[in-house]
């Protein structure tokens, strides 16, 4: 049975990680898909465990075992076309980062997944699927 690609994001993640309101329908909606993102998603993640630490919303030791959780996710990691990504920040006057998803999704046409209210909106405003 062939199942779909979702990109997801570090603020969909980590909701579900660290028990985050709308955790479940952020399960929910993955259900039956693999998971894939840009390579920078473990970036990502330390650096917003580590803004989670600063703020005391997480421990030392839960940051750790967070990460450690997503190391073990099996996450596809995909290849896209970074200066494609850097056109779309410019224009859309937001992080690379950010764009990167938005690449990756554009680039490999499958939906994203993102609690990101802003890069949300840019993706509908694209015409991609944001679930």
């Amino acid at each position: 049975m062939f199942k779909k690609f979702v990109i997801i994001d570090p603020s969909a993640l980590l909701a579900v990680f660290l028990n985050e309101e709308g955790r479940e329908d952020l399960e929910r909606k993955t259900v039956g898909c693999l998971l894939a993102a840009p390579g920078c998603i473990q970036w990502e993640i330390g650096n917003a465990l580590y803004g989670a630490y600063k703020r005391k919303r997480v421990t030392f030791d839960q940051a750790q075992h967070v990460f450690g959780e997503f190391i073990n996710l099996s996450v596809r990691i995909l290849e896209i076309e970074v200066a494609a990504a850097l056109e779309i920040a410019m224009t859309e006057g937001i992080p690379t980062y950010d764009a990167y998803y938005l690449q990756c999704a554009t680039q490999h046409g499958f939906p994203m997944l993102t609690l990101d209210r802003r890069m949300a909106a840019i993706a509908c405003n694209r015409d991609l699927i944001v679930l």
